[in-house]
């Protein structure tokens, strides 16, 4: 498939359904919440996303000839070994029409990973008192649930009399069974069966006159004759012992979270309470002693800023830094209480949490005085020019009350510096017709009205930017993140706001189940003693969340005005460092494109890793590791055709454990450099996003990072949806 055609299988409004190599498309519009049935298994209140639902809205006939309405993988129902028997009725509902035997039929399922839920609805109606059944439940393969060679489950078996059994894995093993969980008279009643793969456990209940009966709550289950793997939804009927219409389901779902819920309180009641106190000239010292003070707590502690109070944060670093760290905190709230953070030196940023667990961060406005990035007209082009020498570099005026560029922050060689061309009408996006980055290297002024002469080294860049155009240039600190984790498991970003940053508005690194709730990055108010809105809010990404176990969960958020991709959830590739000239099932590995050794985080017993060939673009083998001690990692199974070098991209190796399972809803993301979601990771959600205004694209699953250096492979089982 060509590239323009890949990207066309993104059309996230319409109603086509396409698997591309690896990736799983999920593309529907219209969707039915089930808040019953998501809050039996999210930890808070969280609906989870439909990936199947059938009403079963056709004529008469057998289920395998019908479509149901929300189908992610597009396949529809399929019988097992031999044809199904289940039948729609015409009115709403499946039946057995087998006269003497059961029967089943399944419909496949997005996989979750191994850090989802996913929970199965359906309406179901057997006559009282007697042993007729319905099975419901997951299976490995489309086979009967009852079946051992189907594999996986939980399912659960439903009886007239009001017996309930769960069955852990496949067939009639790993059994807890409920005499009279439920009273049958005969009527509809709703039941439900969730499956938590992350804490491994299922809960099932029914519904009946907007009541909830949770028979079995996150019930322990474990598969003994196999792996659990919820990879079809499988509806199986007992043999019939009355009217075979008088026993039927309806109205099916399959709700679907690849990864937990963010934690939006803390897990333990807070003890200690910590006042930063008023701030003053400097508050780096007064903030950095409270935030030591609650990560020696041996209790739940809240860190607690004066309301309304703006507190100032400046040193003398020139390099890349983070003016307060949370180190080795647990259960710590720091809440910020509606203060400002007003930071004075471009180059770092605010806030670290490191090797710590159970922090929410929530309540901080940042800004800067002066701002990492400044702006202007331009006014003359030095290389389209005819009236002057021919050199690559630009003129440009800067606004009132914007930084001079060239003082130290901007000539500084150790900063990512680069410009881009602003649209005059929409703060944050670039031009149209414009580049998304052209890089500088020198700055002087030439004394002509106080214009500023810019020094770019490539004219095919230069030659693009045209006087009257508003430029807007940047010096980005990747190591000044304004809000940062690090190490750290379960920190939760929660009604923060940043207008600038020297680099990105937040990162994690190797930090699972981190997440951004109802966060906002905007254009903040124009500087003192100006009169041109800015162009720009942070110099780099809204969320750039590297090689985490467990990806991100970002909801609610509105960003805009970004330098970069707005949200990225990234797996780096790595590289065999000294393999021997055979097949070998250990080898060095280290990181691509540089000599550092790789860290336990990044690879561990039991991950799943590609060995991939950036040359032809072929995965030519898997594995699964077996052992590490670094740099060597051994798997289950001699490799061939291994190249090796640090800077040779011929062979890249990716974890596919890293990073999966990160979620995307209820998202405002707009007027930004890059991409506005960039899938770079398995087992992704993307849904109900709103994105306009990217330099590059709103949502991109495919290697576009870098066409130049090499290129990763496809994430698989992205589910994108109501975009």
């Amino acid at each position: 498939m060509r590239q323009d055609e890949f990207c066309c299988a993104y059309s996230l409004l319409s109603d086509t359904k396409k698997a591309v190599n690896r990736l799983r498309i999920c593309a529907r519009g219209q969707l039915v919440s089930l808040a019953v049935v998501a809050a039996v298994f999210a930890a808070e209140d969280v609906a989870a996303e439909i990936v199947f639902q059938d009403f079963f809205a056709g004529h008469a006939g057998n289920i395998t000839n019908s479509s149901p309405w929300i189908d992610a993988e597009g396949d529809g129902w399929q019988s097992g070994l031999a044809a199904s028997q289940l039948a729609l009725d015409g009115s709403g509902h499946i039946y057995s029409a087998a006269s003497n035997a059961g029967t089943a039929a399944g419909v496949r399922l997005v996989p979750i990973g191994p850090h989802g839920s996913m929970t199965a609805s359906a309406m179901i109606q057997l006559p009282a008192g007697l042993n007729e059944w319905i099975g419901m439940g997951f299976g490995g393969s489309n086979l009967f649930l009852t079946s051992d060679s189907g594999g996986s489950g939980p399912w659960v078996q439903v009886l007239g009399t009001g017996l309930v059994n769960l069955y852990g894995g496949v067939g009639f093993n790993d059994q807890v069974s409920a005499a009279n969980a439920f009273t049958n008279n005969g009527s509809p009643m709703q039941i439900f069966l969730s499956y938590d793969a992350f804490h491994g456990t299922a809960s099932m209940g029914t519904v009946s006159d907007g009541v909830t009966n949770l028979i079995f709550d996150q019930t322990p289950v474990s598969n003994t004759l196999g792996v659990v793997a919820p990879n079809y939804l499988i509806f199986q009927f007992s043999t019939n012992l009355t009217t075979p219409t008088a026993r039927w389901a309806a109205a099916a779902t399959v709700d679907w979270l690849p990864r937990p819920p963010p934690m939006l309180s803390l897990p333990a009641p807070i003890v200690t309470t910590t006042p930063v106190g008023a701030p003053g000239n400097n508050d780096i010292q007064l903030i950095q002693s409270a935030l030591s003070q609650a990560a020696t707590s041996t209790n739940a502690s809240e860190v607690v800023f004066n309301a309304g109070a703006t507190y100032v944060l400046n040193n003398n670093s020139l390099t890349s830094m983070v003016a307060v760290v949370l180190t080795r905190g647990t259960n710590v709230l720091l809440n910020g209480n509606g203060c400002k953070i007003l930071i004075t030196n471009p180059r770092i940023g605010f806030l670290n949490v490191s090797f710590c667990s159970n922090v929410i961060v929530e309540g901080f406005t940042v800004d800067y005085n002066p701002l990492p990035f400044t702006q202007g007209t331009v006014t003359r082009n030095y290389y389209t020019d005819t009236n002057e020498p021919q050199e690559s570099a630009i003129e440009f005026m800067v606004d009132a009350g914007y930084p001079a560029p060239t003082n130290a922050n901007y000539l500084d060689a150790a900063a990512e510096r680069w410009g881009t061309v602003m649209d005059a009408t929409q703060p944050g996006r670039g031009a149209d017709d414009s580049l998304t980055i052209c890089n500088y290297t020198n700055v002087v002024q030439t004394n002509v009205n106080g214009a500023y002469k810019v020094y770019l080294p490539f004219h095919l860049q230069t030659q693009t930017i045209q006087p009257g155009s508003i430029w807007c240039m940047i010096s980005r600190w990747d190591g000044s993140m304004v809000f940062n984790a690090s190490k750290s498991y379960q920190v939760t970003f929660l009604n923060n706001t940043n207008y600038a940053g020297a680099g990105a508005s937040y990162t994690t690194t190797y930090c699972p189940l981190a997440s951004e709730v109802n966060c906002q990055v905007g254009i903040g108010p124009t500087p003192a003693g100006g009169t041109a809105p800015r162009r720009r809010s942070s110099n780099a990404d809204g969320g750039l969340m590297v090689e985490s176990r467990i990806g991100p969960w970002v909801q609610g958020c509105n960003f805009t005005g970004l330098s970069d991709d707005v949200a990225n959830a990234c797996v780096n590739p790595f590289v065999v460092l000294s393999p021997p000239p055979r097949a070998t099932n250990t080898f060095g590995v280290g990181v691509y494109n540089s000599p550092t050794d790789l860290i336990s985080q990044q690879i561990q017993t039991g991950d799943e890793v590609i060995f991939f060939s950036a040359s032809t673009g072929l995965v030519f083998d898997q594995a699964t590791v077996t052992a590490v001690a670094l740099p060597n990692v051994t798997f289950d199974h001699a490799i061939a055709g291994v190249a090796a070098s640090v800077y040779d991209p011929s062979t890249l190796l990716f974890n596919l454990t890293l990073n999966t399972s990160a979620v995307y809803l209820d998202n405002q993301f707009s007027n930004s450099r890059i991409h506005g979601i960039y899938c770079r990771a398995d087992n992704m959600l993307i849904a109900h996003n709103n994105i306009s205004g990217m330099g590059l694209s709103a949502i991109s699953a495919f290697p576009a990072l870098d066409l130049a250096t090499p290129n990763s492979f496809l994430p698989t089982n992205v589910v994108i949806m109501d975009n």
